[in-house]
């Protein structure tokens, strides 16, 4: 019988999830993929550098993939659709002959689509796990820091023109006197990565509870970044967390100003560098970090919130990025606070314009 409707995609779905690697080689990918996600460069377009283009291997929802210097994204399906270049309808046929899903029986079809439930139940429950061992693992990374900004870290920021503000709040920020940069590990031989002093920041929920760190690797002379590929690292994942940098006016932590009944405005950097430049600048009110662009979008609301003032890069040229900066502008207002957008008057930020004056 012809297998169609909603459970069919359901089953096709978990068919591709269940080899997101070799879909992905199959689809022309280049690379392989690294942890839990394959990274490589976008075959649709001049793509000259990869990074920009990830690919889910593992997790909630494999086969996820991004595009993150042009905003589009999708499921597995969706995947397969975008390098396909054809519709869904298009996409799903491809897997129903990959698969050889195109007839089966009544009793064929409902074998398919309980092993799809099943293995979906089992791909949730498996990540819910993996999800808070993660976050345990960054609350263990953080509670072995240094709790006291060490004087490489301080020399880092000097040389950024920067300094801690007097409002910072002091338990986020921590610091590595040697810390590994596990990306550089070989995998073949098990050697660890470099080691370079480290400037360690917490990422907090809604409550105001840990459940991720940001990291900068710092040259062994303190003069700026470590000499590796990426030296900021966020792990695990930080959408819908915060870092808070600086209490404002107050003094006080979010939830002891909310319960004093004392809001004020919140300012929102992408950066760390960009919220101490505007914590020095303007003691009097309180900063976030959001992390990344991305993670504008998924600020969470709290009532020591009165208004929000968020920092837009002036290095967002592409129409993408300025869609994905007023889409995170258009959630914020949905929380019924005023909310505004401000922009260094030169360079990519705030902290250019500081080390500029």
């Amino acid at each position: 019988m012809a297998y169609s409707g909603p459970d069919m995609i359901a089953v096709v779905k978990e068919r591709l999830r269940a080899d997101v690697a070799g879909l992905c080689a199959e689809l022309g990918l280049e690379g392989k993929p690294r942890g839990n996600v394959w990274t490589t460069k976008n075959p649709r377009r001049a793509d000259r550098h990869g990074g920009s283009f990830v690919v889910w291997t593992k997790g909630a929802a494999p086969g996820a993939w991004k595009d993150y210097a042009t905003g589009e994204a999708g499921d597995v399906l969706d995947l397969v659709a975008y390098l396909k270049n054809v519709d869904r309808k298009g996409a799903l046929a491809w897997c129903m002959d990959r698969f050889g899903l195109k007839s089966l029986t009544a009793a064929e079809r409902a074998q398919h689509e309980e092993a799809a439930r099943a293995a979906r139940l089992a791909a949730e429950r498996a990540e819910r796990e993996q999800r808070l061992k993660r976050r345990k693992r960054a609350h263990l990374m953080f509670s072995k820091a240094d709790p006291f900004v060490s004087d490489m870290v301080a020399r880092y920021l000097a040389a950024r023109g920067l300094q801690l503000p007097v409002t910072l709040e002091t338990r986020w920020c921590r610091s590595f006197a040697r810390f590994e940069w596990w990306p550089g590990r070989d995998g073949d031989t098990g050697e660890l990565g470099p080691e370079f002093p480290a400037m360690v920041w917490a990422f907090c929920d809604a409550e105001g509870k840990q459940q991720a760190c940001h990291i900068t690797y710092i040259a062994t002379d303190g003069s700026g970044k470590a000499p590796v590929d990426k030296p900021k690292l966020i792990w695990p994942e930080h959408l819908g967390l915060v870092i808070r940098v600086a209490r404002g006016e107050t003094r006080l932590d979010p939830e002891d100003a909310a319960k004093a009944g004392k809001p004020g405005p919140v300012v929102i950097t992408e950066g760390i560098e960009d919220a101490l430049t505007l914590a020095n600048a303007a003691p009097e009110l309180r900063v976030w970090c959001a992390g990344s662009l991305a993670g504008y979008g998924a600020i969470h609301d709290h009532p020591c919130v009165s208004s929000w003032i968020v920092a837009k890069d002036n290095d967002w040229g592409k129409p993408q990025a300025a869609a994905l900066f007023d889409r995170a502008l258009e959630r914020l207002r949905r929380t019924g606070k005023p909310v505004r957008a401000i922009a260094s008057a030169m360079g990519k930020d705030f902290n250019d314009q500081w080390r500029a004056v």
